[in-house]
């Protein structure tokens, strides 16, 4: 585990998990105070569907997301801010992905139920946009090794924080608890595998 500090001032933590020693990171200080409130203010008054689902076999239980369009999303300078962030975590990090290819919204509510799953080949960004989670509300984000696991990474959903993993970790998402009485949103930024160039050299990705 490793603590440093990029130059935006935003803490993270680099981790290795599994026996593939898959790399997921942590970061803190993403948004302060004030940009959490607006966001998870504007999260709040987006439109849901019951349409998402983890896996194909358990696409008969769903969850509400909002999906959103390219457009939506560059309308919206401090949602920006969060696709920034992760594509420059990326790049100074020297990790190769390719560009975004889906922005969703995660909202979970006591009661609900996510299945483990992997995103596939490439990165995923996942902010949490709650401004305010107490200790008691659960709804960590589950990460397992590969292979047969004996234990399990749980990551609280704090406020201003952005968990950036390889995709190919199997991971759930955590519903809150019943002393929970608002919806447990994320938003999950999605990287598409790099594009290797016909030097067959692996680029640094862009969106």
């Amino acid at each position: 585990m490793r603590r440093r500090r990029n130059a935006r001032r935003i803490a993270y933590e680099a981790f290795r998990v599994g026996a593939s020693q898959r790399r997921f990171f942590i970061l803190d200080g993403v948004l302060d105070d004030a940009a959490a409130a607006a966001i998870h203010a504007h999260f709040s008054g987006l439109p849901m569907t019951l349409s998402d689902s983890d896996r194909p076999d358990t696409g008969h239980v769903r969850h509400l997301k909002h999906e959103f369009d390219r457009g939506e999303w560059d309308r919206h300078p401090a949602l920006s801010l969060l696709t920034s962030t992760a594509r420059a975590f990326l790049r100074e990090r020297q990790i190769a992905s390719g560009s975004i290819y889906r922005i969703y919204a995660n909202f979970n509510l006591h009661g609900d139920f996510q299945f483990a799953h992997e995103d596939g080949k490439g990165w995923t960004a996942l902010a949490f946009i709650n401004s305010r989670w107490e200790e008691d509300w659960a709804g960590e984000l589950i990460l397992y090794p590969d292979g047969s696991p004996s234990y399990a990474v749980c990551i609280a959903p704090r406020p201003g924080r952005m968990v950036v993993f390889d995709g190919m970790i199997r991971h759930r998402g955590g519903a809150p608890s019943k002393f929970c009485l608002e919806a447990r949103i994320s938003l999950a930024i999605k990287f598409a595998p790099a594009t290797p160039r016909k030097s067959a050299a692996i680029g640094n990705g862009s969106a």
